[in-house]
């Protein structure tokens, strides 16, 4: 099974603590993260800290992302708030 963008969510760009917030499914387990402007200008090309330059960043490296979510959560990772991806996580 592949984990994807929780059905029904959409990642949410968060200004104030400069994160992306977006929850993972992945074997019927839906987790919450957050990933730092930092990381998605270090290794997905965000140019700035703009919305829509994360946002573009966020979309380019969706595929590691959320990757790198799941093997956290199949790894026993969870909790009941959000787990935070930063830049060392890549």
């Amino acid at each position: 099974m592949t984990a994807t963008i929780a059905p029904g969510t959409q990642p949410v760009t968060d200004g104030v603590t400069m994160t992306v917030a977006f929850s993972v499914a992945d074997a019927g387990a839906v987790q919450h993260f957050g990933i730092s402007y930092e990381a998605l200008r270090d290794h997905f090309g965000a140019a700035s800290n703009e919305p829509r330059d994360i946002s573009a960043a966020f979309e380019r490296g969706k595929a590691a992302i959320v990757g790198k979510a799941a093997n956290m959560m199949r790894a026993g990772q969870r909790s009941t708030s959000r787990i935070l991806l930063k830049t060392e996580n890549f």
